[in-house]
């Protein structure tokens, strides 16, 4: 589960626009689960993972950009999967908040 106080903090990454992340859990079997959260007008990448990674939309509205330009409305509900070595966009003009959960064994193709 959360293993201390500091997993649980906000995150602000360099070339994030008004976004930051917190862990919620780290689990033993190569397992995280992580909240983030986009402000209105904010964007983050999320890129280079050597495994899949699912991030399901809890809050908002927005999109998800691809390396190739293809943008993809998303809102509440939605799931956003990035698969290995792709690269991704999310950006809000209203705010967002994705739950994700990486680890690729879990994760149906």
């Amino acid at each position: 589960m959360v293993k201390s106080e500091e997993q649980t903090r906000p995150v602000r990454l360099d070339g994030w626009r008004d976004a930051s992340l917190t862990r919620i859990a780290e689990l033993p079997v190569g397992v995280s689960v992580v909240l983030y959260e986009v402000q209105p007008g904010g964007c983050m990448r999320l890129s280079g993972q050597e495994d899949h990674e699912a991030l399901m939309v809890l809050a908002g509205s927005g999109w998800v950009e691809a390396d190739d330009g293809d943008r993809q409305p998303v809102g509440s509900g939605h799931r956003v999967s990035v698969r290995p070595d792709d690269s991704v966009t999310i950006g809000t003009e209203r705010g967002l908040a994705l739950l994700s959960i990486f680890g690729g064994w879990m994760l149906p193709e």
